[in-house]
């Protein structure tokens, strides 16, 4: 508690966000615990002895209420109104979001809705016909005939519940225009500015003489922009474990904060380190900015910002103290954040990073010189990062692959490479400078990275997907992983008993979810894309009975998988279904498609 208050403060924090997101409580209820939080801290800060002791409760109880009440506001859901099927809006765009084989896709606010006096501005998604001209931050409004809908929450657990994701951002409808659409000009904001100036850069990016791949590569590691990246290389950079090198992540920033930072030092005297450090800070919040304080960039530099900090205050850098206050700084701002997979991601591989690191390191010999120092180093901080994460990857994601790790060891240091040529060639293309040899050294490196990838990619054998994993096989795994550095550091037989019996209460608890979902029948029946899809589950027997012209891929990734990883089977069988069918005779039952 001594070492780490603000850690603890930080723990308590987000158990109140917790409990208030997956237990109903009303405000007054929330307001009372707060009230009584604040009157045990305060007793325990007197003379009392018995106060004094449960002051560290006090402590964590108090943030913990915090926690509740912030979450109370960022959780209340508006009052939606009703809309017709069509109506004329006025809007402007927010964000540009990752298109798909039909529409462009953004995020607005909608300003007004027909002729309503009283329609309060409200943010939405809109997708727009892939024939319409993009849409910029030039035009301060946009109005169309749309259609508006509310997002609604899928019918069946196993679905994707986009209407919650959305929610979390304060988003909570939907719309639709089609090719026609009017804009009108207007004098920019500071932040349209900024947006409309990375707009531009993704522009001349894709109007240079690189290839195409190689220009969405550019966009997504330097500018956070994969809206238009095409499908297969995602895909390749997902089975591999990779795509945190296409998200601007801490790797990124901490390249960038150094590339800066070497600079400026070779430009200031010696005497100037710590002007060097304000300056490298300044340029990547600068940076931060520029990409619309994306949340994995705002979290990387929060944490950079608090590691120099105690630098600059001839302290000893705390990593958990960065952590912590970086954590504190985005759930103050909007507790949903908690819920962003980026964001727990990112926090848990730090804190592998500090748990587990050292206990990796002393496990192989000390290294004579630098390169197997480096090798050792670059090794125990990937495995590290990886165990931690691996939970949540599996509980997501459901699919993993055992060349991750290797594939990592490989691909980063390139990456980190390719990261400083990205930056050097963003600013050539924002300067309106082309130079042909550079883009073709760049070009020939990152094809030959993204056909190093899909080589590696393309080995099914090393890759698993559907893997089932519930919430508390996660929380038993991360108990697991936790002992872990004990028993690398001391062998001690008590932590390895410890171990071993939680790996038994695992297996246990897995093997009891199997059987029960081996067991378990049901008959579903749902819609997709307005066509009807019949799922039949007969013990381990699994078939999908499907419209004979639908996408076998999109079947696949929105239902079939999440299907057979939720009730932890593998195989499954398609049925083609008659055109016009509206029953389907099954072993002499007859079910119907709606």
């Amino acid at each position: 508690m001594n070492r780490q208050p603000l850690l603890i403060a930080l723990l308590g924090f987000i158990f109140g966000i917790l409990w208030v997101d997956y237990i109903t409580m009303s405000r007054f209820v929330v307001y009372f615990i707060l009230l009584f939080s604040i009157v045990w801290l305060l007793l325990s800060l007197g003379k009392t002895v018995f106060f004094k002791r449960l002051k560290p409760f006090a402590f964590v109880f108090f943030f913990m209420s915090m926690g509740m009440l912030l979450h109370q506001f960022n959780s209340e859901k508006p009052k939606l109104a009703a809309f017709n099927n069509r109506e004329n809006i006025v809007f402007q765009i927010e964000k540009k979001l990752n298109s798909n084989e039909n529409y462009k896709r953004y995020e607005v606010e909608v300003l007004k809705v027909g002729s309503r006096k009283n329609q309060s501005p409200f943010r939405a998604v809109l997708s727009v016909s892939k024939e319409v001209q993009n849409l910029d931050f030039t035009h301060y409004y946009y109005s169309a005939n749309a259609f508006i809908k509310n997002v609604e929450s899928p019918k069946f657990d196993f679905l994707f519940d986009y209407a919650k994701y959305l929610s979390r951002q304060g988003i909570y409808h939907q719309v639709w225009i089609g090719d026609r659409l009017k804009s009108s000009p207007k004098p920019l904001s500071f932040s349209d500015k900024i947006k409309q100036f990375r707009l531009s850069l993704l522009t001349k990016i894709s109007e240079s003489n690189l290839s195409p791949k190689t220009k969405e590569f550019t966009k997504g590691i330097i500018l956070a922009d994969r809206t238009e990246m095409d499908g297969d290389t995602v895909a390749d950079f997902t089975r591999t474990g990779l795509v945190h090198v296409l998200a601007i992540s801490g790797t990124h920033m901490v390249v960038i904060f150094w590339l800066v930072f070497f600079v400026l030092k070779m430009l200031l005297p010696l005497s100037q380190k710590k002007l060097a450090i304000i300056l490298s800070l300044v340029f990547i919040w600068g940076f931060t900015v520029l990409i619309d304080f994306g949340s994995s960039v705002v979290r990387s530099s929060i944490m950079i910002t608090a590691y120099y900090v105690f630098i600059l205050l001839d302290r000893k850098p705390d990593l958990l103290h960065a952590l912590s206050l970086a954590g504190f700084v985005l759930l103050f701002i909007n507790t949903n954040s908690l819920f962003d997979v980026g964001f727990q991601l990112s926090f848990l591989a730090v804190l592998g990073i500090f748990w587990l690191n050292k206990p990796l390191v002393l496990q192989f010999p000390k290294p004579r010189n630098r390169i197997p120092k480096f090798m050792i180093a670059l090794f125990a901080v990937s495995l590290s990062a990886q165990l931690a994460t691996l939970p949540l990857v599996l509980f997501y994601f459901h699919q993993y692959s055992a060349m991750s790790l290797v594939v990592n060891l490989l691909i980063v240091p390139f990456s980190e490479v390719l990261i400083v040529f990205s930056l050097l060639m963003t600013l050539l293309f924002g300067l309106g400078v082309q130079v042909e040899f550079l883009n073709k050294i760049f070009d020939f490196l990152v094809l030959k990275l993204l056909d190093v990838i899909h080589f590696f990619s393309a080995k099914d054998w090393a890759f698993q997907e559907n893997i089932p994993m519930s919430l508390v096989e996660v929380l038993l795994l991360m108990v697991i992983l936790f002992l872990l550095k004990p028993i690398l550091e001391k062998k001690s037989s008590k932590q390895i008993m410890k171990m071993s019996c939680l790996m038994i209460l695992f297996l246990g608890f897995r093997w009891t979810l199997d059987f029960y979902f081996l067991e378990k029948n049901e008959v579903l029946t749902l819609e997709n894309r307005k066509k009807n899809i019949l799922i039949v589950k007969e013990n381990s027997n699994i078939s999908f009975y499907i419209p004979q012209e639908m996408d076998k891929e999109q079947l696949k990734k929105y239902i079939i998988q999440p299907y057979l990883s939720s009730r932890r089977m593998s195989e499954y069988k398609l049925e083609k279904l008659p055109k016009g069918a509206s029953n389907v005779l099954i072993n002499g039952k007859l079910y119907p498609l709606n």
